[in-house]
């Protein structure tokens, strides 16, 4: 049974195709993936061992959304694959930024940083001066 809809998005017809309540985008078929129980739990492991969070799997990945790796957690933390207790101890990002705008150099700090460059390479100036001047000297 196949029937084609438009869907009116901002004054323009858009044909979607229904096929067998499966939907075809351009000549792409959209339907629900079904997921091996290994890989599932595979990319839950990776969440809590690895680096990554929730969204940066999913993108890893291809899933369409995070919510399939919460979803997924929260059955194997049912089913006992996981401990209950089980949780991720990561940075969040905005203790980040914290962190980042606390490094930040005030104007001070920057001026103090540019007079000891100045002083580091007057030093230099000199000390090759003083050996110049030395090895005159043993002439």
């Amino acid at each position: 049974w196949t029937a084609v809809r438009f869907f009116h998005t901002n004054m323009v017809k858009r044909p979607y195709l229904i096929y067998n309540k499966k939907y075809i985008k351009e000549g792409a078929l959209f339907m629900s993936q079904k997921y091996s129980e290994e890989f599932k739990l595979s990319v839950v492991k990776e969440y809590y061992e690895g680096n990554l969070g929730v969204r940066l799997l999913a993108k890893k990945y291809n899933l369409p959304s995070k919510n399939y790796i919460t979803n997924w957690i929260k059955y194997f933390k049912e089913n006992g694959t996981i401990p209950q207790d089980a949780s991720v101890s990561r940075i969040s990002s905005t203790s980040i930024k914290k962190t980042n705008k606390s490094k930040a150099k005030t104007t001070y700090e920057k001026e103090l940083e540019k007079k000891l460059a100045m002083a580091e390479a007057e030093l230099a100036f000199y000390q090759k001066c003083d050996e110049i001047i030395k090895r005159n000297k043993k002439k």
